[in-house]
């Protein structure tokens, strides 16, 4: 989700398990984006079970209406770095041409060992043509390295973020997109976020965090006589999360009753 957050137009709402794993709307079309966790075994090969139930799933919606083939970009993300042939030729066909020479490829590498196809394929492949050839047009396949935070401060750098601040910043996002959808959820409410929400938020704390340590290099380093001068003053260290946490968060608990010594 976050991905999809950091690459989206302005204008587009990016949700959780709304329509797809996670969708993408926007005033250009729809992204449908079915995602696979594996790492180890690879769910695009040819007879892979997860890609063809990944196709199934998508011509169940279109045949329920509840996606709408023409305006929808049906994507198959996997996190790890895994690639197959007929995924490809699926992936890579735009045209009705393509997609129909993609399909009679598909076929003939499937067919060349076996007699019968397995279910999952056979469903898939004896669809009406009018709905998978569409489908296969629309379809679109992305995978990442294996390492989804390389991946995400990949894409973060992309932005006006200074590299020195990344890690920090993607660690916020993170934080940001799972509060806000879990508030979502709670409120009995869709789990979709505004990008140009999520911008405004994540260019705020960026904003703040580069400013803070710009007023640090201008203060400078502290002053031998500062120092000096300072040494016969009293002062008070408030070691504030502790006391908030011993509080249980209740600060209105917390009174000085006697002057504070040291």
């Amino acid at each position: 989700m976050l991905s999809l957050l950091l690459e989206s137009d302005s204008s587009s709402v990016v949700s959780l398990e709304v329509f797809e794993d996670v969708g993408v709307e926007s005033g250009e079309g729809t992204v449908a984006s079915q995602t696979k966790s594996s790492t180890t075994k690879n769910p695009v090969s040819n007879s892979a079970e997860p890609l063809w139930k990944t196709l199934q799933n998508w011509l169940d919606a279109i045949k329920n209406k509840q996606l709408a083939i023409h305006n929808t970009v049906f994507e198959l993300y996997v996190f790890g770095d895994f690639d197959g042939e007929i995924c490809t030729l699926f992936s890579e066909a735009t045209s009705e041409v393509d997609a129909q020479s993609a399909l009679s490829s598909a076929k003939k590498i499937l067919l060349k060992d076996v007699k019968h196809l397995p279910k999952h394929i056979s469903d898939v492949l004896g669809a009406d043509e009018n709905e998978l050839v569409p489908l296969i047009m629309h379809f679109s396949y992305e995978h990442g390295s294996g390492q989804s935070i390389e991946d995400l401060k990949q894409k973060l750098s992309a932005t006006f973020i200074p590299e020195e601040f990344l890690d920090i910043v993607l660690t916020y996002a993170l934080g940001w997109v799972k509060k806000e959808v879990d508030t979502l959820l709670e409120q009995k409410q869709t789990a979709a976020i505004a990008v140009a929400a999520f911008r405004r938020e994540i260019a705020a704390y960026a904003r703040s965090i580069v400013f803070s340590d710009c007023f640090a290099d201008l203060a400078g380093p502290a002053r031998p006589e500062d120092i000096e001068k300072s040494r016969s003053q009293r002062y008070v260290r408030a070691y504030v999360h502790e006391v908030y946490r011993a509080l249980d968060g209740n600060f209105a608990s917390f009174v000085v009753t006697q002057p504070l010594e040291r």
